[in-house]
């Protein structure tokens, strides 16, 4: 059986956003990074809302780093 692992990105009086799909509150660090890379290792599938996967979409053409393991 897979594993279903969720996380969100919530600020600390409980906003996902700002207006504007505003997420300049957010700080990406190095401890998430680890965190990210740990459990993408065991993820058979990603799952995204459609408003993330738009915005993600623009990044991931141009992005640097690990490659999935093939």
């Amino acid at each position: 059986m897979r594993k279903v692992i969720m996380w969100d990105m919530v600020s600390v009086d409980g906003l996902f956003e700002a207006p504007g799909h505003d997420i300049g509150w957010f700080v990406f660090e190095d401890e998430l990074a680890a965190y990210i890379r740990e459990t993408q290792l065991e993820a058979g599938a990603l799952l995204f809302g459609r408003v993330t996967y738009e915005m993600m979409a623009t990044y991931w053409p141009s992005a640097e780093g690990r490659s999935p393991p093939s």
